[in-house]
């Protein structure tokens, strides 16, 4: 029910098609301004916010919540850097983009998908963007609040971002709180402070719960709702998002009863390893992940069950 929340609530951004003229109504064009509008609301609205908070949190008693004042300004100004690597992410293809697949690359374990935009094969894992116009390696999802697509090499930018955000936002929300019963002033900001972080909290906390989830199955937003689009339609898979392997010369499709086990590890951290990359000390730091770290096998239980191996 989560996911289905928060899927409604990415709907709900601005109706491109309403603010330009349909001579420039096309792809590229409301690409652009949906990452206009994502760099407005993450950098000048936030910023702009978070000012006025410091300004009224400076008003009284500054002594009592400078400690507290300075973690919100660092936390806000490294918030605003992630941000601005996970658009550097989306420009540098080296993190986005999958290396081009030749038929001469190709072994015979599995079949691929050609696609013929990017006249390359499709590994595993891999979706191509409209948006982007390429195909994208362990693509998860397009945000329209960041304006980027997350992948692989972006996922642990992104999840720091919504965990920070959080931490954030609970910091506000309990000063705002405190302000509002404990002084009587400033009532106003310090109920609009406490909505605006309530929904925040909210509302990230859904949407890290789901990756915690998705992490946990190594699964991706994308073939976590292609998985249970096919459970619900009762289909063999013959769209793939799910690989399909190559047995004795005979193409082999996996079953849809197995489809959330697909690239499963054998152990949690094996999981967690193929979702955020090298479990390492660059876990904790804004590095981004490259396409040489990724592993696109299916699990071992999976090429057992299947006499694959």
């Amino acid at each position: 029910m989560a996911l289905l929340n928060l899927r409604s609530l990415n709907k709900l951004d601005l109706n491109l098609d309403l603010l330009i003229p349909p001579k420039f109504n096309n792809p590229e064009n409301r690409l652009f301004i949906n990452k206009i509008v994502a760099g407005i609301l993450n950098v000048a609205v936030s910023s702009s916010l978070i000012a006025i908070f410091l300004t009224y949190m400076l008003s009284n008693n500054t002594s009592t919540y400078i400690g507290l004042i300075v973690i919100i300004s660092a936390l806000s100004v490294y918030n605003i850097f992630l941000f601005g690597v996970l658009v550097y992410s989306n420009h540098n293809k080296v993190y986005l983009k999958q290396p081009k697949v030749t038929d001469n690359q190709l072994n015979d374990i599995y079949h691929y998908e050609f696609c013929e935009s990017c006249e390359s094969f499709k590994l595993n894992r891999t979706h191509h963007s409209k948006k982007l116009n390429c195909c994208i390696y362990k693509f998860d999802h397009f945000c329209k609040w960041l304006g980027v697509a997350i992948n692989y090499g972006n996922y642990k930018l992104f999840l720091q971002f919504i965990v920070l955000n959080i931490l954030n936002c609970l910091i506000i929300f309990v000063l705002s709180l405190y302000r509002l019963i404990m002084q009587r002033k400033w009532l106003g900001l310090s109920i609009m402070y406490l909505a605006i972080s309530a929904i925040f909290i909210l509302t990230l906390s859904s949407l890290l719960s789901v990756h915690i989830r998705l992490i946990y199955s190594n699964e991706t937003t994308i073939e976590f709702l292609n998985y249970r689009w096919l459970h619900k339609h009762d289909k063999q898979n013959e769209i793939i998002y799910n690989p399909i392997l190559k047995i004795d010369g005979k193409l082999t499709y996996i079953g849809i009863k197995d489809a959330k086990k697909v690239y499963q590890r054998n152990d949690v951290w094996g999981n967690i390893k193929d979702a955020l990359g090298p479990l390492n000390i660059t876990l904790f730091l804004p590095t981004l992940n490259n396409f040489q770290t990724l592993n696109l096998e299916i699990s071992d239980k999976l090429k057992q069950q299947y006499n694959f191996i």
